[in-house]
């Protein structure tokens, strides 16, 4: 196996075990190649855009909230073909998954995607950022506004949404009865299949993440 690509996962592995690692920030990018494939063989919907860091203006879950702060979810997948849109988080650490999080993505499954990207425009508005262009630019790709004077103009109607969690196990409460749940052994058992090295070493490194926690214990049954 080449020995960098070795050494890039034994250090995901290693350094997932420390306080302050973000393991997520540093994974999403092999997610973001893998979990297209998975969904196309489990699923088969083709992902035709992805937008990571998808922002989602906090008034939307918190009406009372001020301001133009905004929440960002790990990932936007819109789907060739059809009317579906899925919000995913990713999650290397059940741990991680809370109340306040569970609710305000459940706020934005119920709230329209006119509304969504209304409120964006206002984030963007009150921004002098240029990267904004930048996110612009993937919501015209993906058919969801057009250019306007007016930063843009929406020409979408709405979508089937999905809030999609990818888990690397099943935890003691039920997060399917609310939610799609996708657990790293369903990706790995796609990503194996693959002949590639890069491909068999996250596979393992995936499978570990399920079975030790990051504070280095064995993971129990649940």
């Amino acid at each position: 196996m080449d020995q960098f690509i070795q050494q890039i996962f034994e250090n995901l592995d290693k350094w997932r075990h420390l306080p302050a690692y973000q393991l997520e920030r540093r994974a999403d990018i092999f997610f973001s190649v893998y979990l297209p494939e998975y969904i196309k063989r489990e699923y088969q919907l083709e992902v035709e855009l992805i937008i990571p860091e998808f922002p989602i203006k906090v008034d939307i879950a918190f009406p009372k909230a001020k301001g133009n702060r905004s929440f960002k979810i790990d990932y936007l997948f819109k789907f060739k073909n059809t009317r579906k849109i899925w919000f995913i988080e990713l999650k290397t650490d059940t741990e991680s998954v809370n109340e306040k999080q569970k609710k305000y993505l459940s706020s934005v499954k119920n709230t329209s995607m006119v509304m969504i990207l209304n409120k964006i425009k206002e984030i963007i508005k009150a921004s002098s950022s240029k990267k904004y262009n930048n996110l612009i630019t993937l919501l015209i790709q993906g058919g969801f506004v057009k250019d306007s004077e007016d930063v843009f103009d929406i020409i979408v109607g709405d979508y089937e949404k999905e809030i999609v969690f990818v888990l690397p196990k099943k935890m003691k409460e039920d997060l399917e009865k609310d939610f799609r749940v996708i657990y790293n052994h369903d990706i790995s058992s796609v990503i194996q299949s693959f002949p590639d090295e890069l491909s068999r070493r996250f596979a393992k490194s995936l499978t570990e993440w399920a079975t030790i926690n990051a504070d280095g214990n064995s993971v129990s049954n649940v």
